[in-house]
């Protein structure tokens, strides 16, 4: 990534930013940031968080269902 920021192995997703501002609410910070790159692992299999623990979300070829 641009920024040297590191990133996790193997994500199906990743956005290299840099921080443009912080806005301070309360206990905690909102912080707003410009993309810088973008990174995508091809094949990489979301996951899903149901009943109680996370799951990787497959397709079945010939599947037709919505359930």
């Amino acid at each position: 990534m641009l920024t040297g920021t590191p990133i996790l192995e193997n994500g199906l997703a990743s956005l290299d930013c840099e921080v443009e501002e912080m806005l301070p609410r309360y206990d905690y910070s909102i912080i707003i940031g410009r993309v810088c790159a973008v990174g995508v692992c091809p094949g990489a299999l979301p996951l899903v968080y149901w009943q109680g623990d996370y799951h990787p979300l497959e397709r079945t070829i010939g599947s037709t269902s919505t359930r």
